[in-house]
């Protein structure tokens, strides 16, 4: 499988120093997800969705790992907001993620989020959040461009 993964170090007006590693799979799937049984776009699962891999693509969704010491800041598009609370989705292992709530501590000048309630050096999904929770609230994946 390639991937394409991205280094991001970002110094808030603040001066706080932020980092992190995004991740965008582009191409072909690993073995093993290519024998798998999944044959939908998506599938839910005890609280945890599954993506296989051509789903996760075509959406356009990146992951974000988040540092494993010192604060966590996450951008503005990694939050969706659902009955009236915060959450982030959290990869569990390839393309399998589980909604997770989040204490918002502040908004930076910058756009990114202080947050608690996540473990130090999980991955979440910083791109395409909103598409999981409508998955997971029953609603179709769209794929494709249907402009």
């Amino acid at each position: 499988m390639k991937r394409i993964i991205v280094f991001l170090l970002f110094v808030s007006l603040a001066g706080l120093v932020i980092w992190g590693v995004v991740e965008s799979r582009k191409d072909a799937a690993l073995e093993a997800e290519r024998e798998s049984p999944i044959e939908s776009p998506a599938k839910i699962e005890n609280g945890v969705i599954t993506l296989n891999q051509e789903t996760f693509t075509k959406a356009g969704m990146t992951t974000l790992q988040l540092p494993k010491s010192g604060g966590i800041q996450i951008p503005l598009s990694a939050v969706i907001w659902y009955d009236e609370k915060a959450w982030v989705y959290v990869r569990k292992e390839n393309y399998n993620f589980s909604r997770q709530p989040v204490t918002i501590i502040s908004k930076t000048l910058d756009n990114f989020y202080e947050i608690s309630g996540l473990q130090e050096g999980s991955t979440i999904v910083a791109v395409g959040a909103q598409l999981l929770l409508s998955t997971e609230l029953g609603n179709d994946i769209q794929q494709g461009d249907e402009d």
